[in-house]
């Protein structure tokens, strides 16, 4: 199958102008070190492994969440008067995602790619919650999660989306906050949520390890360049 989508992507590349294509491959199956040496042969490129956590409703009396909340940060929900503040934080807050980590790619269009993704979470009906954390009154991180019925298990499924913390705020515990609050709206709101980040992004995983949250996937994350970006 995976030799059938490479030969139709190389027939229909410049048909289709594709430029730029990533492949995310389970780990947890047993031939996923065989399908990435024959990715990499075909021109695809290791970026990063994207490692998955999960949440069930029953488990959140067990999780651990962090006790202290300095006085100068606040962690409420956003509202669209925050919309401004969120589009200039998705700018120049993001380092550690799929296109940043991707030395291929343009800096300054990777930014631009998350600030419109931010505005479009804002304005498009994109997420379900979107969590907000000030500092000394001004908007300094934000966290945004959906939520989605599945019919066939009759199970609300709850995944996060994308977060963001500025660097000057770094290291004061901004993300664990939100954390704390976007994991009670995940037990108020769904059956199981699952959430993501990449193993370069220390800081995240710590968050979750330290809330006892379990480590259910990792993901390879490839990709490949037609054309600059």
């Amino acid at each position: 199958i995976l030799e059938t989508i490479l030969f139709n992507l190389q027939e229909k590349k410049e048909e289709l102008n594709i430029k730029y294509i990533t492949f995310a491959l389970n780990a947890n199956i047993s031939i996923s070190t065989l399908l990435v040496n024959h990715l990499v042969k075909n021109k695809f490129y290791y970026i990063d492994s994207l490692i998955v956590f999960k949440m069930q409703k029953h488990e959140y009396k067990d999780i651990v969440l962090p006790k202290k909340q300095p006085a100068e940060i606040t962690i409420r929900t956003a509202t669209v008067e925050d919309e401004a503040a969120i589009f200039e934080l998705a700018k120049k807050s993001f380092k550690i995602d799929r296109f940043h980590l991707d030395k291929h790619l343009s800096r300054e269009k990777c930014n631009k790619f998350h600030a419109n993704s931010a505005q479009n979470t804002v304005q498009g009906g994109f997420t379900d919650v979107i969590i907000i954390a000030e500092y000394k009154n001004e908007v300094v991180g934000y966290y945004s999660a959906k939520k989605s019925h599945i019919p066939i298990l009759n199970a609300t499924y709850g995944t996060s989306l994308l977060s963001a913390v500025a660097e000057e705020v770094r290291g004061l515990g901004v993300f664990s906050l939100m954390n704390n609050h976007l994991l009670k709206w995940y037990h108020e709101n769904t059956d199981i949520a699952e959430m993501g980040t990449y193993l370069t992004n220390v800081p995240v995983h710590r968050a979750w390890t330290n809330n006892g949250l379990s480590l259910i996937r990792l993901k390879y994350q490839l990709a490949r360049c037609f054309s600059d970006n």
